[in-house]
């Protein structure tokens, strides 16, 4: 119990504490370790540095990619340590010396590959950058620094199904990352109905790496621009965050640029801000608990009229911890099933209710892909 109120502490004080300079490692539970604490980065796509103070106060501890206002990546990586933040940087786009003078630096928490790699080249005929080169880059940073992770973003394609390269391709990547992701953005693309696109994508980095890497994903905070498309409302982003996290995401990132005209690179509506502030506060208070081993505690879900209810369960701090969502666009009642376990009053987290359970059975209402979260002391 003593060790998950440390990293629970650990998690809620890091991001406002001075940068410690240290290695970034993968744990047991697939987790981000930094100097061997566990960090759940939340993260925030190529923003420039006068954009760091704004998406800090929205809860983002990690600002990845570089260059936005051609900003080089020691001055970024020096403004993200004033303001006490982390910064991922893009390591094809700079030389061995470079990946050299940085590796040391306080705010870098690890590097990225070149995006979306998976898509199709057309000028190449074939993948934009393929597994060999994914891995000779991997190679060569991981030959200078050994001691930070290499993360590397799937196209939405793979999410939906439909890769634009053969899927016999992705294994191959596996050896040229140590954390893998993707980026799909229903709303924006007008398909609202979609945010199951998210298990479904957290799901398939599984069958690429067999659960052996962190997974996260990109998530649309705005409207990006594209046809019939529309932001996500703030029940949209809060049921995708938490699918995710249900799902095993190790991490959390927005992509917050709209196309619209004008092009802007945050152009996050204010609803979703006020949204974006409480789930990433919740992300990070429950940081150590999401990032622990999955409970030996078997939770059964069960519904009755078309809607689909997956559980992880999680334990900490004398607490078994249900994360739950609602994978359809439908609404519907669930009903538990917590095996070995018998009555108990149910703490459901940060909505001023509670509910009982009898015999270790409860149920519960759930809206179109809400996602819910049950406490249950031990």
């Amino acid at each position: 119990m003593k060790k998950y109120l440390i990293f629970a502490l650990f998690f809620v004080l890091f991001s406002g504490a001075a940068l410690l300079n240290a290695d970034t490692t993968v744990g047991p539970n697939q987790e981000i370790l930094k100097d061997g604490k566990p960090f759940f980065p939340i993260m925030v796509w190529l923003q420039p540095i006068k954009n760091i103070d704004m998406h800090k106060e929205l809860g983002i501890n990690t600002f990845s990619g570089t260059g936005a206002n051609g900003e080089s990546p020691k001055t970024y990586l020096d403004a993200c340590e004033k303001k006490g933040v982390y910064a991922a940087v893009s390591a094809d786009t700079i030389g061995e010396a470079e990946v050299k003078a940085l590796k040391d630096h306080k705010a870098l928490l690890f590097w990225w590959m070149p995006d979306e790699p998976d898509q199709m080249s057309n000028e190449r005929k074939g993948a934009l950058n393929t597994p060999e080169e994914i891995v000779a880059i991997y190679n060569k940073v991981k030959a200078v620094d050994k001691n930070h992770i290499i993360g590397c973003t799937f196209t939405t394609f793979q999410a939906r199904g439909t890769p634009q390269i053969k899927s016999s391709f992705f294994p191959k990547y596996m050896p040229g990352m140590d954390m893998i992701g993707f980026d799909t953005y229903p709303c924006s693309g007008g398909q609202p109905d979609r945010l199951d696109l998210m298990a479904k994508g957290m799901d398939i980095l599984n069958k690429y790496d067999k659960g052996s890497k962190p997974h996260f994903v990109w998530l649309e905070a705005t409207n990006i621009g594209e046809e019939k498309g529309r932001a996500p409302k703030p029940a949209e982003l809060k049921a995708m965050v938490w699918m995710c996290v249900v799902h095993g995401a190790r991490s959390i990132g927005y992509f917050p640029h709209s196309f619209e005209k004008p092009y802007a690179q945050s152009r996050i509506p204010a609803d979703l801000k006020a949204e974006m502030k409480i789930v990433n506060r919740q992300l990070t208070e429950l940081g150590a608990v999401i990032t622990s081993a999955d409970s030996k505690i078997e939770v059964i879900a069960e519904t009755k009229d078309d809607t689909l209810v997956d559980t992880l369960v999680k334990e900490g701090e004398g607490k078994i911890y249900i994360f739950t969502s609602n994978r359809k666009n439908k609404t519907g009642e669930a009903a538990f099933t917590v095996k070995n376990l018998g009555s108990a009053e149910i703490e459901v987290y940060e909505e001023n209710r509670k509910i009982t359970m009898a015999g270790g059975k409860f149920t519960d209402k759930f809206k179109e892909f809400e996602p819910h979260i049950y406490i249950i002391k031990k």
